[in-house]
């Protein structure tokens, strides 16, 4: 859980933590917005790594190969193409709630919604578990403005929201049901 991760990232001294055996995808009913929640929980919250898992390759029947082409494994090619962008290995979890102020949900249950800055403020990124709107501090980022966008985390689909200045908050609500 988000909560779990948090804790980790709290230790004293500071030690790399890797997310590891969260629910696998085809066991205890996971839904793909629960796979993608453990893996973006893990990279905006301060853990070096996540493990996803599939109940029909984790042990390698025969079959293995068939399990490659799941909502979960395409997940995860999303989420590794979007954190493979320019300064990924800087993002600092945003837990003081200093750039997302407000709509973060609880941190305890399913509802709560990561952020992350880059260390060089050159950029924010959010994931949202659920429709709703969010309210972003734009001074959080460095320059005179801010291209801002909305990925569809199951389905890859982007949309430019707009270029907006970098100064005061600014409400964005996601564009439909689903996560963000």
């Amino acid at each position: 859980s988000a909560a779990q991760i948090y804790d980790d990232y709290q230790r004293f001294p500071w030690m790399p933590t890797v997310y590891m055996e969260g629910i696998y995808e085809f066991e205890h009913g996971v839904t793909g917005q629960c796979l993608r929640s453990q893996a973006w929980w893990a990279a905006l919250g301060g853990q070096v790594g996540h493990f996803f898992g599939s109940g029909v390759i984790w042990d390698f029947p025969s079959s293995w190969r068939t399990g490659l082409d799941t909502e979960g494994t395409a997940s995860m090619d999303l989420f590794g193409r979007i954190l493979t962008a320019p300064g990924w290995g800087t993002l600092v979890p945003d837990y003081a709630h200093q750039a997302m102020v407000a709509g973060y949900g609880n941190i305890d249950d399913a509802s709560y919604a990561a952020t992350a800055t880059r260390a060089d403020r050159n950029s924010i990124i959010s994931y949202i578990p659920g429709s709703r709107t969010v309210t972003i501090a734009m001074d959080r980022v460095e320059g005179l403005g801010a291209d801002v966008w909305w990925i569809d985390a199951g389905s890859g689909e982007s949309q430019l929201v707009g270029r907006f200045s970098t100064s005061g908050q600014r409400d964005f609500t996601t564009l439909g049901p689903g996560d963000w």
